[in-house]
């Protein structure tokens, strides 16, 4: 990466479109068939980092699942510097259209790091908007992770200033982590999901079910995943329908 300006330039994007607000994560292979309209996929399940090689490109036929796919990106850090040198090498594009039939992806998680020192919070912040123009400047349908912090003032990474990006260059489809996140809805969370532009969706990997019931009274094109189903093999199909939502 040059520098650490963040580029304005607009891109062509467009949100995604499901009926159902919930979007089972799955991390295991199934025994038998499983249906949805789409799974949300992590990159650590189908790569092994230790060998430095892809574990299955065929994900569906590995899964045993019938629907869209979403990979995302959602593991340790170490995991996540190892493909930042794939991508400070050029290989990260090349690595992720060995892939077949992935309908999404996440642009990778940096941790912003809150409570560390104001360069990795920044560089954080920046690596995020990097990947997520590569992506897009290569033809890949990417859904833009966002990770903001107003803790540290002394740098411009707040969620007023992702707003801000978001609008500027035309994102139409965002993430937020929400595995390690405890906290309860919040009018700042509020605040972001209302100033996001309309037809912007907006999905969580991991926000606590009563949190995303709040959330979504301001924000109708809005989805959840979280791993529930990769423990419910032997009732998955009713936890589906149990999960189905307008």
């Amino acid at each position: 990466m040059s520098g650490l300006d963040v580029s304005y330039t607009k891109t062509n994007d467009s949100p995604i479109s499901y009926k159902n607000w919930y979007i089972p994560a799955i991390n295991k292979p199934n025994k038998n068939l499983i249906k949805a309209e789409c799974f949300s996929v992590p990159f650590y399940s189908v790569y092994d980092f230790q060998a430095g090689k892809i574990i299955t490109s065929d994900i569906r036929d590995y899964f045993k699942i019938e629907g869209d796919i979403i990979m995302n990106f959602y593991m340790k850090d170490d995991k996540i510097c190892y493909l930042y040198d794939v991508m400070m090498d050029g290989n990260f594009i090349k690595l992720m259209k060995e892939y077949k039939d992935v309908s999404h992806f996440h642009t990778p998680c940096f941790s912003v790091f809150r409570k560390s020192n104001n360069m990795d919070v920044i560089h954080n912040w920046k690596r995020q908007w990097w990947i997520g123009d590569i992506m897009r400047d290569a033809g890949l349908s990417t859904i833009q992770e966002v990770l903001t912090t107003n803790e540290m003032k002394k740098v411009n990474a707040s969620w007023e200033s992702a707003i801000e990006l978001i609008h500027k260059k035309g994102i139409k489809k965002i993430s937020q982590c929400g595995q390690l996140d405890s906290s309860d809805a919040s009018m700042d969370g509020v605040d972001f999901l209302r100033a996001l532009p309309r037809d912007c969706t907006y999905q969580s990997v991991g926000m606590r079910q009563k949190v995303f019931d709040a959330y979504r009274q301001f924000k109708k094109n809005m989805y959840l995943s979280n791993y529930d189903l990769s423990y419910k093999h032997k009732d998955s199909k009713t936890y589906l329908n149990q999960k189905k939502g307008g």
